[in-house]
């Protein structure tokens, strides 16, 4: 089975929710594994409104990280405050794991390769690319990429 993470910016436009919406839909017929969501920009309600929009999709056990570091485009996107009010794990952005962190966790403990889809700013990869080992994994990030992603 195709294991997944999903890099996303979750702003102001349709890609990100579509590209869930898929991913969700084949994570629930058992098709895939949708083993994360890294979200690659930060604002007021990133991570709650992801988290609902898993939790209306029936989903709960798929984690979410985020940069919060990460750009903040100021103002609030269209859908993301509503959303928000459907989180269940993750009330505000801190409640969600450091983004590369997630991403070296998912990779390390993979038995077989991940695939990764990024949609929106390559902050957060770029940031696990640059990353050295720790105690999570003794491998740097170039090298858990080059061993356990195969897209």
């Amino acid at each position: 089975m195709r294991t997944f993470i999903f890099g996303t910016d979750w702003w102001s436009d349709c890609d990100d929710a579509v590209a869930l919406k898929i991913l969700c839909n084949a994570h629930k017929k058992g098709e895939i594994t949708l083993a994360g969501i890294a979200i690659n920009a930060c604002m007021e309600y990133s991570v709650a409104s992801v988290d609902g929009f898993l939790a209306k999709e029936g989903i709960n056990s798929v984690p979410i990280g985020i940069d919060l570091e990460a750009t903040d485009f100021s103002g609030v996107g269209p859908y993301q405050k509503r959303l928000s009010q459907y989180a269940v794990r993750y009330k505000k952005n801190e409640d969600a794991e450091n983004a590369v962190r997630l991403y070296r966790k998912i990779l390390s403990s993979a038995a077989e390769k991940v695939e990764i889809i990024e949609v929106g700013f390559l902050n957060v990869f770029a940031s696990l690319l640059e990353s050295e080992p720790d105690l999570i994994s003794e491998k740097s990030g170039i090298e858990l990429v080059k061993e356990k992603v195969s897209h």
